[in-house]
């Protein structure tokens, strides 16, 4: 019997830890770490506050109970007390729906609440703007829910989180989009560690365009549906020639996703769509 009490709530808590990626490291890191020292690590910085669920994109028909969010969702992302990460809480108007500390090490953690157990893995790619991650859950008898997703800035006003979910042989992408969330929505507990305007710069900072290399990295390190659906939100424009497009097929990048640079890099040919 599936437990329909319990069930979409792991879920729920599995998908908002997928969707954190980490600031951009180097210069982006540094420039952070003078306006926000208390926290344990300021690569956080861009993700402090609390953000708004403004655009949600699942497949009615192929996603089960419990993958769509509740209406007037609000995620805040706070300083982690005694951790390097940080402080998530999910609000449904008053009702607290997940509240969780996330650190993103690339190492497996487990999940278990009631009878959902499962793990999760979180990998920053090499510039530190995308946040990769991997998990399952399995409820009960149910069979095991399998995630695959990528999350981002696309700019400094929308977080995106892209996912692709997998039970058995059936599977379809989620797509949440973000924004930051108005002082009247945002919880009063809330404690930001550096000023809004130092916020705002550090998302700025991270929320560059994908290159060819950062293509790449993804398509080794996420499902090919959710790489093509990072493609279609971005919209990069890169000069692919022979050598590169042989590169990428050397390196295994699914046929699919080079389908959609190709497509992509010659607008004036084919036409592709951000899914709305």
């Amino acid at each position: 019997m599936r437990n329909t009490q319990r069930a979409p709530y792991v879920v729920l808590g599995l998908l908002l830890t997928l969707a954190l990626p980490a600031a951009a490291q180097g210069a982006g890191t540094q420039a952070t770490t003078a306006v926000a020292a208390d926290l344990a690590d300021a690569r956080w910085l861009p993700w402090m506050g609390c953000w708004r669920l403004w655009e949600e994109q699942v497949d009615r028909a192929a996603a089960e109970d419990g993958a769509e969010f509740p209406e007037r969702t609000t995620v805040c992302i706070t300083p982690a007390e005694n951790a390097s990460g940080a402080r998530l809480t999910a609000r449904s108007d008053s009702e607290v729906l997940v509240e969780r500390t996330l650190v993103a090490d690339g190492v497996r953690h487990a999940l278990a609440e009631g009878d959902c157990n499962g793990w999760e893995r979180r990998d920053w790619s090499d510039d530190g703007r995308r946040l990769f991650t991997r998990g399952e859950v399995r409820c009960g008898n149910d069979e095991p829910r399998r995630m695959s997703g990528i999350s981002l800035l696309s700019n400094r006003s929308t977080w995106v989180d892209i996912q692709s979910v997998s039970v058995g042989d059936r599977g379809h992408i989620e797509i949440r989009r973000y924004n930051p969330a108005r002082d009247a929505e945002a919880s009063d507990d809330v404690r930001l560690p550096a000023t809004r305007a130092a916020i705002r710069d550090a998302r700025q900072s991270i929320a560059g365009p994908l290159d060819v290399s950062s293509v790449r990295e993804a398509a080794a390190r996420a499902d090919s549906p959710v790489v093509e659906a990072l493609l279609t939100e971005t919209q990069p424009r890169l000069n692919l020639d022979a050598a590169t497009l042989i590169d990428l097929d050397d390196a295994g990048v699914d046929e699919s996703v080079i389908d959609v640079l190709v497509a992509l890099a010659f607008p004036d040919r084919f036409v592709v769509e951000r899914r709305t």
